[in-house]
């Protein structure tokens, strides 16, 4: 840079020794050509780099000036190739799916009793279960904890003409009264259900975001609401219906299911549930010890 500015600084003071000559002037000066032109009241300066290339001998303009009247005008010219990497091609990387528990949904499944001493009626003794919330506790992207809240109906319909009844503070199952012929014998059971699972993820090889799951561990249930119903025609032909509170049949308003699950990544999962703790209070009922097994479909939930 210095040295250009010595270049052009030669040319101005030569400049003068060509000013009353019309023609332009050029000044070859190491690998550099000066070019003076003397256009009337305006002085150009221009200089050049000259490069050999073989035979021919290639200039590229580094510098031009304009002076006039005291007032100069300079501009520099950087010379050169710049050198443009190719575009590097995006690399699509696969991030690891993180762990989503798979608690929510809508469920469907059929109740029974792990004991023999009472029948149920299979095909109307079930439970629908809505699980609207869950949150996770991971430790890897494919082992975790896992909680929520959800809602269960459970339904327990008697066969054998069996009803549940009071006797003297106590829970019993026993026959209808002689001459009724029950149509229904049912005890509806409430509940918010608070899940506690350990849920481990088996990812595919092909696709890392679908999974094989299995969960189990503890559901806590707060049943809000028990009765029983029964249903009959007494003898003038006309439907009766009766019903009895949970808490006047000693039903118990805490429980808790061991749960244990199967299911597969964004559809669905087959379940077993059993309640060690039975339907009624200790010593105040009889020991029934309900076993529930179904489906459930994942999508229907709350995100938070």
């Amino acid at each position: 840079m210095k040295k250009l500015a010595f270049i052009a600084l030669a040319a101005l003071v030569t400049s003068p020794l060509f000013a009353n000559n019309p023609a332009d002037t050029t000044i070859v000066l190491e690998n550099r050509k000066i070019e003076i032109i003397d256009e009337q009241n305006r002085l150009r300066v221009r200089v050049f780099d000259l490069i050999e290339r073989g035979e021919y001998v290639e200039r590229q303009l580094t510098f031009e000036g304009h002076y006039r009247d005291g007032v100069r005008h300079e501009r520099r010219h950087i010379s050169g190739t710049i050198s443009v990497p190719a575009a590097i091609p995006e690399r699509r990387t696969h991030r690891a799916p993180h762990f989503r528990p798979r608690w929510r949904g809508t469920g469907i499944g059929f109740n029974h009793f792990a004991n023999d001493d009472f029948s149920l009626n299979a095909m109307r003794s079930m439970e629908f279960t809505v699980n609207f919330y869950d949150k996770a506790l991971p430790f890897s992207r494919n082992f975790g904890l896992v909680t929520g809240a959800g809602l269960a109906w459970n339904r327990y319909h008697l066969n054998n003409n069996m009803v549940f009844a009071n006797v003297d503070g106590v829970t019993e199952v026993i026959p209808a009264k002689e001459g009724i012929n029950l149509t229904r014998s049912r005890l509806g059971i409430n509940s918010i259900t608070i899940p506690l699972l350990l849920e481990w993820h088996i990812r595919t090889r092909h696709n890392r975001r679908n999974c094989v799951y299995f969960s189990a561990g503890a559901i806590g249930n707060l049943n809000y609401m028990s009765r029983t119903r029964v249903h009959y025609n007494n003898a003038d032909g006309q439907r009766v219906r009766e019903s009895i509170r949970g808490r006047d049949l000693n039903v118990r308003p805490l429980s808790v299911d061991l749960m244990a699950q199967m299911g597969v990544c964004g559809f669905g999962a087959v379940y077993v549930k059993y309640r060690p703790m039975g339907l009624f209070e200790g010593n105040r009922g009889p020991v029934i010890n309900p076993i529930s097994v179904g489906i459930v479909m994942r999508g229907l939930g709350l995100n938070f």
